[in-house]
């Protein structure tokens, strides 16, 4: 079953806090809990959605969010190869024209 959710608060908290993971009666609540900030872990970041009707057009919006992050990053990456490339390309007639000099 597929299930849709709108993130409605984002929190950093401390990993004794607990008060925000209590469960809200009446209420279809997701959290997502992760370490935060990166490499240091000393607090948590918290991310709570409430629950909304699937429709197909979220999977689809979904589906076209990926697919643009896929060419983003494979043209990113081609860039960065393409530049490495180049900058060894240019050293090495670099190189060359010296020797001859």
């Amino acid at each position: 079953k597929k299930l849709a959710y709108k993130v409605f608060r984002i929190q950093t908290v401390k990993p004794d806090q607990t008060e925000s993971l209590q469960i809200e009666s009446d209420q279809d609540l997701a959290t997502l809990m992760t370490c935060t900030p990166y490499m240091i872990n000393s607090h948590r970041l918290l991310v709570t959605g409430k629950r909304v009707p699937y429709t197909e057009s979220l999977g689809q919006a979904a589906k076209a969010a990926d697919q643009w992050r896929f060419w983003k990053s494979s043209a990113i990456i081609g860039g960065v190869l393409l530049l490495a490339v180049l900058i060894v390309w240019l050293a090495r007639r670099y190189l060359r024209r010296q020797r001859r000099s």
